[in-house]
């Protein structure tokens, strides 16, 4: 499924100013899944912009003993982390939105994403990774991570953050985008 903001293609994120990246505070090691069910599900595509949420692996699926699942899956006190794949681009005419991590292209099945740390209250991104239709945000609108990695109005089972719009323009391949400020979700929300 591609996020809904997006026009064109698949999600995409500008990375403003995220200080996961500066700080080392990433996680590449570690597979994708929906779920913690038993053998779990392996996640089949990822785009730039959404959030998973790193835990320990109970049902041994992992070699580093931790997996990266949809943040409905994991516990609600768990970190999400930014999904920023490394994207390689061979053609001209190829750019950010046409970039999505499918498992059907990696060897074994598994998506091991770039997963970066957000800290809130520092941390700036623009993205349209976002499932809410093109046009709808404005300056001042809250996004939570959704239970399905998406940026959405609605809280989803994670409680970590909030992310408010602090500008509405447009992705460099001229498509909508907003710029988004990461805060602490409120304890009364």
């Amino acid at each position: 499924m591609a996020a809904l903001y997006a026009t064109k293609g698949y999600g995409q994120v500008e990375p403003n100013r995220l200080t996961g990246i500066v700080s080392a505070d990433m996680e590449s090691q570690a597979p994708a899944y929906t779920d913690l069910t038993g053998a779990g599900t392996p996640i089949k595509a990822l785009e730039n912009g959404m959030f998973l949420c790193v835990v320990v692996d109970t049902a041994h699926n992992s070699p580093m003993g931790r997996v990266a699942v949809l943040p409905g899956a994991a516990p609600e006190t768990a970190t999400p982390y930014l999904v920023f794949s490394e994207r390689k681009q061979y053609r001209d005419t190829e750019g950010y939105s046409d970039f999505v991590d499918l498992a059907a292209d990696k060897a074994d099945g598994l998506l091991f994403p770039r997963l970066i740390g957000m800290k809130p209250d520092s941390d700036v991104f623009t993205t349209n990774t976002i499932n809410a239709a093109a046009g709808t945000l404005t300056v001042g609108t809250v996004l939570y991570v959704g239970d399905d990695g998406y940026l959405t109005a609605t809280a989803g089972k994670n409680i970590n953050y909030q992310f408010t719009v602090t500008k509405v323009y447009t992705m460099p391949d001229g498509q909508p985008g907003v710029k988004l400020q990461a805060s602490y979700l409120p304890a009364s929300a």
